[in-house]
């Protein structure tokens, strides 16, 4: 793997295991405390407990012939999983400056936990996820989740899935967001008939927070069978070409549902035909 000047290869700070069968989570917690850019080489890499910074920066192979040719997943040449706990942590009490990661496969095991917790305490100036595929197998747990505010989200080509019969949302945020940017982003449940999403998939502010200047665009959900969208007291926000996809039973949740608290929501281009007379595609209160 070439590492460039402004990069760190977890593996000059101790054993890192390309299989996933030892734990490669000391050498990868060293490289991210130097501050730099980690370069995370081809592999499967068992890491848990990561702890976040002020700075974190994770990327994986930029070859995309590499990532095509790759055993892991057949998209992605490097992988991190988890099989116990979370996978990332944000240090208690400390404001995050910067996170980025890009390039990369994130699997939380069926005992696995949530793959980003962010807590409550931090303050999250910028959040920003490119090419990532996401893999949940708790039903129990999150991709991401966290109350604390965030000054500004991005998500760009993310892909991920949530074990079926999920009881909590693949994103839930409840502190205050001030920029959130959501384009390319597809969510799925991959259960049979009867196990299929159990929960929403994408929450925002439904215990606490305001958030305002919420862009989600060119984005599908599928297998939604219990809604996708759940956003609560935002404003300033637009929902373009939104697209429910391929719902393999009657829908016990709205697909997208906007809370009476929320204002100034702009929708756009949002397709859906799975609701029924009792349960419609889209619920938004008048003068919302």
């Amino acid at each position: 793997t070439t590492v460039l000047p402004n990069q760190v290869n977890p593996a000059a700070f101790g054993t890192v295991d390309p299989t996933g069968v030892a734990s490669s989570t000391a050498a990868f917690q060293a490289a991210i405390n130097t501050g730099q850019q980690v370069s995370v080489p081809p592999g499967l890499y068992n890491v848990c407990g990561l702890q976040i910074p002020d700075s974190m920066q994770l990327v994986g192979p930029s070859n995309d012939r590499q990532r095509q040719t790759s055993a892991y997943s057949g998209l992605f040449a490097a992988a991190l999983t988890c099989a116990s706990g979370d996978m990332f942590t944000v240090v208690g009490g400390t404001s995050q400056t910067y996170i980025g990661i890009s390039g990369l496969k994130l699997i939380s095991a069926t005992g696995g936990g949530h793959i980003f917790n962010l807590g409550s305490s931090a303050y999250v100036v910028d959040f920003e996820m490119t090419d990532i595929l996401f893999s949940q197998n708790n039903a129990a747990k999150s991709w991401i989740v966290g109350s604390g505010a965030m000054q500004e989200m991005t998500m760009d080509r993310i892909f991920g899935t949530v074990a079926s019969g999920n009881t909590v949302p693949a994103v839930q945020l409840d502190g205050a967001i001030n920029v959130m940017d959501i384009g390319d982003l597809n969510i799925t449940s991959p259960g049979t008939a009867g196990s299929y999403s159990a929960h929403y998939l994408f929450e925002i502010n439904q215990n606490s927070g305001t958030s305002s200047n919420i862009h989600i665009h060119d984005s599908l959900c599928e297998s939604a069978t219990a809604g996708c969208f759940n956003l609560n007291n935002i404003g300033d926000a637009s929902i373009d070409d939104v697209i429910n996809y391929d719902q393999p039973t009657t829908p016990t949740a709205p697909f997208i549902t906007i809370g009476s608290a929320s204002g100034q929501v702009e929708l756009k281009s949002v397709s859906s035909s799975y609701g029924t007379a009792s349960v419609p595609d889209l619920v938004c209160p008048a003068g919302v």
